[in-house]
C-alpha cells in the first residue's frame, strides 16, 4: 500500500471509530425520587439540573428503570439503577439513537413499599437540562399504570393469536 493510500485508510479508520464513539456515548439522565401527595412520573426541563432542589423527602432503595419499545414484544430494559438515601439518581443512557431517533422510552419506578410508576415519553436530546421525577405515594406494590395493562393484554392476544 503506498503512503498517501495508507494515509487515507487511517483517516477514514479514525474517523469511524470517532463516531463510533460518539454514538454511544454513555450519558446520564439526573433526577429523584420523592415522596409525594398524588402518584406519577415526569421530565422536566430545567437550567438547575441538582436533583435535590426538588422538594420532598427522598425514597431511598428505588429501582428506576429505562425500557426501549415499551409498545412492543420486543421491549427491552436498556438501563437500570438505585436511587441513595436522598432519592437521587443518575441513569446511564447508553443506546444507540437515544436523544436522537423519534421513538418511546418507558420510565418505571418501584419500590417495595410503594406503588410502581411507569410513563412513556421521547427521550430528551440534551439530557443534561432535564430532570426525571418520580412522586411515590404508600401502598401496596402493584402492577403498572392503566395503559400498560391493557397493552400486556394486547400482547397476550396478539401471542395467542400468532402462536409462540
Amino acid at each position: 500500500m503506498s503512503q498517501p493510500t495508507h494515509s487515507r485508510v487511517m483517516f477514514l479508520l479514525f474517523l469511524l471509530s470517532g463516531l463510533l464513539i460518539g454514538c454511544s456515548s454513555g450519558k446520564g439522565l439526573s433526577g429523584r425520587v420523592v415522596n409525594g401527595q398524588s402518584p406519577g412520573g415526569r421530565l422536566v426541563q430545567t437550567a438547575d439540573v441538582d436533583p435535590l432542589s426538588i422538594p420532598g423527602r427522598g425514597v431511598a432503595g428505588a429501582t428506576i428503570e429505562l425500557i426501549r419499545d415499551p409498545r412492543s414484544m420486543n421491549r427491552r430494559v436498556v438501563s437500570r439503577t438505585r436511587s441513595a438515601s436522598d432519592g437521587s439518581f443518575v441513569l446511564e443512557v447508553d443506546a444507540f439513537g437515544a436523544g436522537w431517533m423519534v421513538e418511546e422510552w418507558l420510565f418505571r419506578c418501584t419500590h417495595p413499599r410503594n406503588k410502581t410508576l411507569e410513563f412513556i415519553h421521547q427521550m430528551p436530546s440534551d439530557l443534561s437540562s432535564f430532570l426525571l421525577i418520580f412522586d411515590m405515594t404508600s401502598g401496596a406494590p402493584e402492577p403498572g399504570i392503566g395503559d400498560m395493562e391493557a397493552e400486556r393484554e394486547r400482547m397476550r392476544r396478539e401471542l395467542e393469536r400468532y402462536g409462540r
